[in-house]
């Protein structure tokens, strides 16, 4: 049986553009985020600015293998492609996602089925821990 690696981020929390909210609430994000990742997505994504140590390995990441969400087209505009990866931040499940057509290139976007700043009592500047799953 092959060994599960991991890497392992560390950053701060910080306010995103309020984007994830509006991407996952579409159907056709949620439901392959139900299917492929077993999360069904807090409509918002927590955002953590990575601490400079950790870029590479973020980097690094980005041009790994992930699980595959599928963008698609409706009336109201076109919605890209995003890889995500199975995380744990604090102990909790979620799932580190990073848009195709991200501008970010220091922070990482997470994923979960609860919303982490209420559960984990997190407020911007507050430092986490995200594990992420390779493989």
């Amino acid at each position: 049986m092959e060994e599960k690696q991991y890497i392992i981020l560390r950053g701060t929390l910080v306010s995103g553009k309020k984007e994830g909210q509006y991407f996952l609430s579409k159907d056709k994000y949620k439901t392959q985020f139900i299917e492929k990742m077993d999360i069904d997505p807090f409509p918002g994504t927590l955002n953590v600015r990575l601490k400079e140590e950790h870029l590479s390995d973020f980097n690094d990441l980005i041009e790994s293998e992930g699980i595959f969400i599928k963008g698609f087209e409706t009336e109201e505009g076109s919605y890209g492609d995003v890889i995500a990866y199975p995380s744990k931040i604090e102990g909790l499940k979620a799932a580190l996602v990073i848009p195709r057509e991200s501008d970010y290139t220091e922070v990482a976007e997470i994923v979960s089925d609860v919303e982490l700043r209420k559960e984990l009592a997190l407020q911007d500047g507050d430092e986490v821990q995200i594990t992420v799953e390779l493989g």
